[in-house]
């Protein structure tokens, strides 16, 4: 039994760590956040992200038919499920807009001495990171293929017997698993982040501050691209009234 926990966590990990290797909002937002303020205010915003990565797995692994429903759901109401997409949609690229033309920060210190790196980190509430990767996780919603793949997801894992029929224990394991492996992945870019960030004066990392959230302003714009050729506008079209 212990073993199959144990299996189950470490198959959970690697699978965590492939499919965070493709960027998107979280690591860039992760590697925004390091950038600015330092590797613990980075990892905090992994964190984030690797709490609601667990949640998404969970509900791949337990709760197929819920998933279901949502796609349902989707299907049913187009224009609400529209409005939340978009919605997303332009929380990203505010958030990327914010940093392209925030004021730049007078820093009381060199970017690279301790004492400034003390400082920017006190700047940086934990909470808040927390809340950011939570908030770039969600808007993975957006993405009309998100579903889908976790209900995909579900299916492999199952299938190729990840975990155990049965046994609760090796599904947290998984899931669990699957968020350290997303956690790990996020932590070395910010690990990494924080070390080229010491190389840099501080013109350069304002203008790659402003490069970050460009960006995050095209991921924004591709993630709408996409919701718009995902949009069925012959059903919403039946919906608007006939004058």
């Amino acid at each position: 039994m212990a073993l199959q926990i144990v299996g189950s966590g470490v198959v959970g990990l690697l699978v965590g760590i492939v499919l965070a290797f493709p960027p998107g909002p979280v690591s860039l937002a992760t590697l925004r956040t390091s950038l600015q303020y330092g590797v613990r205010a980075g990892i905090s915003v992994a964190v984030g992200a690797a709490l609601l990565d667990v949640v998404y797995c969970l509900l791949a692994l337990l709760a197929t038919g819920v998933i279901l429903k949502l796609l349902g759901f989707v299907g049913e109401h187009p224009l609400l499920s529209l409005a939340v997409q978009l919605c997303c949609v332009a929380v990203l690229l505010g958030y990327g807009a914010v940093q392209v033309w925030r004021k730049r920060e007078e820093s009381p210190a060199p970017s690279s001495s301790p004492l400034a790196m003390k400082l920017l980190a006190q700047r940086f509430r934990h909470r808040r990171g927390l809340a950011l990767g939570m908030g770039m996780a969600l808007v993975n919603l957006a993405n009309p293929a998100f579903l889908p793949s976790l209900l995909y997801l579900g299916v492999l894992v199952h299938q190729f017997q990840w975990v155990q029929p049965g046994q609760m224990m090796t599904v947290v394991a998984f899931a669990g698993g699957f968020g350290m492996g997303n956690l790990l992945w996020l932590s070395v870019l910010s690990y990494g982040m924080h070390h080229f960030r010491r190389r840099l004066s501080g013109e350069s990392l304002e203008r790659l501050t402003r490069l970050m959230g460009l960006a995050l302003i095209g991921a924004g714009t591709l993630l709408g691209i996409r919701v718009l050729m995902a949009t069925k506008w012959h059903e919403l079209a039946r919906l608007l009234p006939v004058f």
